[in-house]
């Protein structure tokens, strides 16, 4: 146990994956054992391809499997577990999710978990606004719990089947990690956050089972500097 980690990383679309390939080569260093829970390319939504351009999605697999090739030269200490849509969703699901503004979506919990507040949270920046109509989008609002729930149970799984000794987890704020990030600190896992380094002179921020766009967090640490 003490040598294996998981590590869910961003859609490799997205520049954040260079600084991913440092986290990864940074763990196999340390002789660790690594798997990585990453998009099996057949949800019907990507905050990284809005759209699901097919282009779009090649191009992230084919980046990804580059990336994994360059650190399994030397060592072939990395596996690759594609994470199940549609995975173990309560039978009320259309019950939960059931919602009539915006507003009322940052409201729904389950497991103790905002998986409501994710969402939106992820709905907002993508469209940069709050001011969405819920009913308007209410078939995009289902699959991202959808997939909410499916990353949570999924994660769940692998955790109560392999207790790896340490998570990694990209940004830890949006619709499909937080509920990941909420489970570590039920759980009190060794759960790291990771995320672009903004207003550090590091090359990446990290933060123990923490968002790192904590705020307050943040803002002591630059009053600090």
């Amino acid at each position: 146990m003490q040598n294996k980690v998981l590590i869910k990383i961003s859609p490799p679309l997205w520049p954040i994956f260079d600084i991913e390939i440092e986290i990864l080569k940074k763990e196999l260093n340390q002789q660790k054992e690594v798997t990585i829970i990453t998009c099996n390319g057949k949800k019907n939504f990507c905050i990284a391809n809005e759209k699901m351009s097919k282009i779009k999605c090649s191009f992230c697999k084919l980046r990804l499997k580059k990336g994994i090739n360059i650190l399994n030269r030397k060592q072939n200490k990395i596996k690759i577990i594609d994470e199940n849509i549609n995975y173990k969703l309560p039978k009320n699901l259309n019950k939960i999710i059931k919602i009539k503004k915006f507003h009322d979506l940052k409201k729904i919990k389950f497991k103790g978990i905002d998986f409501g507040q994710s969402i939106a949270s992820s709905l907002a920046t993508q469209y940069k606004t709050e001011n969405i109509d819920a009913r308007k989008n209410d078939v995009l609002i289902k699959e991202l719990f959808i997939q909410s729930l499916s990353s949570y149970y999924f994660f769940k799984d692998l955790f109560l089947k392999n207790k790896y000794h340490k998570y990694l987890i990209y940004n830890g704020r949006i619709y499909n990690y937080r509920p990941l990030l909420r489970f570590g600190q039920q759980k009190k896992l060794n759960l790291y956050c990771y995320d672009y380094h903004y207003f550090s002179h590091n090359r990446y921020l990290i933060r123990k089972l923490d968002f790192t766009q904590n705020i307050h967090l943040r803002a002591n640490e630059i009053y600090n500097i």
